[in-house]
């Protein structure tokens, strides 16, 4: 008896300590805050953000220009998105995950329009390629 009562409080302690964040302990994550965001490490020190500009064309679509810089000495296959934000900052578009080498120190131009006229801010995703080539 001794010893389910001690496998009990055992179990509870441990389920107890892996339970979720708190509401609200996250105010400002990094999606809020940066334009690029890189969902592998690895690619912190490999790729760098040159120039960005965003600007509504006469339709209304918000088309984003980026300049990425591959800063090693490999060429990257990387997978990148481009995510459209409303003024509230609701997701009103997003494409497709498309594949995109950057060439060895070289800098890239990428280039997106908005679907949605609503857009108004925007994300570029970028992650290490699922299949190169």
């Amino acid at each position: 008896m001794k010893k389910k009562i001690v496998f009990v409080m055992i179990l509870a302690t441990l389920f107890g300590a892996c339970g979720p964040a708190r509401v609200g302990s996250n105010p400002d994550p990094i999606q809020h805050e940066e334009r690029l965001l890189l969902l592998d490490r690895a690619y912190k020190s490999k790729i760098r953000l040159v120039s960005e500009q965003a600007r509504k064309l006469d339709s209304g679509q918000l088309e984003v220009i980026m300049e990425i810089q591959n800063q090693s000495n490999k060429d990257l296959w990387t997978d990148i998105q481009v995510i459209f934000k409303d003024a509230d900052g609701v997701e009103v578009d997003k494409t497709n995950w498309e594949p995109q080498m950057f060439h060895r120190r070289e800098l890239t131009t990428y280039k997106k329009v908005s679907l949605p006229a609503t857009a108004v801010d925007y994300r570029i995703v970028i992650r290490a390629a699922k299949t190169e080539g």
